[in-house]
């Protein structure tokens, strides 16, 4: 945050008076108006500023401790809203936009919680494709979760986060889908740890189980190789011995991507996984 004191300039005050020479001329003379030229009115003017100023710094800085506001309907955050908490009900799915970083300008910060109990979220937005820690868009899923968002002038980053942050999402795979990678979005925060379950219920029902975070990954089928792999996260095999495995790639900023390796010639099929992602 910039320096919140903006210190007053001095101004007309005579700084270069003539020089007393000894005569009695009317430039020499002490006269009350003078006096009020040279201290009066420029010091009055000085010490007002320096008050109004100081009265401004002490808001700004006020301004880094939170009041709290409730809110219950969806709302686009204000300029003036710096330091605020909103204390969110969401009974009803609500989303919270953020002004536009520029207008907000660097350390503007402000702070969201949750506080009903119901399964439904709030989405903090940022303004048009301003990012928060590289996503458009953040929520907060569980009751009493806070998150304080702090801007840099042109995008916004979490601060302190209090809560867990997870989310519960599907993926589809077509068996005969082509090796390659496919990024997965909507998870709305960048994951550090995922799990996906996987069920195949054909002719021979499978369940396929596998767990990764950025360091390590492995995955059980069952029935088939009940031993944990660790050179896959997700493998959905046929009787055949043929089907779809994936490793992570990588850890996004809303999601994840895998890595689809086709493993023989399986027959046309579409896989279902749910996945369990964790922030």
């Amino acid at each position: 945050m910039a320096d919140p004191y903006d210190p007053p300039t001095l101004t007309g005050y005579n700084a270069t008076p003539p020089a007393d020479d000894g005569t009695e001329v009317d430039a020499n003379k002490v006269t009350w108006a003078k006096i009020k030229e040279k201290l009066g009115d420029p010091l009055k003017t000085f010490t007002e500023s320096m008050n109004t100023k100081v009265n401004a710094a002490f808001d700004t800085v006020s301004s880094l401790f939170f009041s709290t506001t409730v809110k219950a309907v969806d709302y686009t955050v204000l300029t003036t809203d710096g330091g605020e908490l909103f204390l969110w009900d969401t009974t009803t799915a609500r989303t919270a936009t953020l002004p536009a970083a520029a207008s907000a300008g660097n350390g503007f910060r402000v702070s969201f919680k949750k506080t009903t109990s119901d399964t439904n979220t709030l989405t903090i937005d940022g303004n048009a494709s301003e990012t928060i820690d590289g996503a458009t868009t953040i929520t907060l899923a569980a009751q009493y979760e806070t998150v304080s968002i702090v801007c840099d002038g042109s995008n916004w980053h979490t601060g302190v986060f209090d809560g867990p942050r997870y989310a519960v999402g599907q993926l589809t795979r077509d068996l005969t889908a082509a090796s390659g990678n496919v990024a997965y979005t909507g998870v709305g925060f960048r994951p550090k740890a995922i799990i996906i379950i996987g069920a195949q219920l054909a002719a021979v029902e499978r369940l396929s189980w596998g767990m990764a975070d950025a360091s390590s990954e492995f995955s059980i089928i069952f029935p088939g190789s009940t031993t944990p792999t660790g050179d896959s996260l997700v493998a959905e095999i046929d009787g055949g011995g043929a089907g779809q495995q994936a490793s992570l790639a990588s850890f996004d900023t809303d999601g994840f991507t895998l890595t689809w390796t086709e493993v023989g010639a399986p027959g046309s099929a579409t896989l279902t996984f749910n996945y369990l992602a964790f922030g």
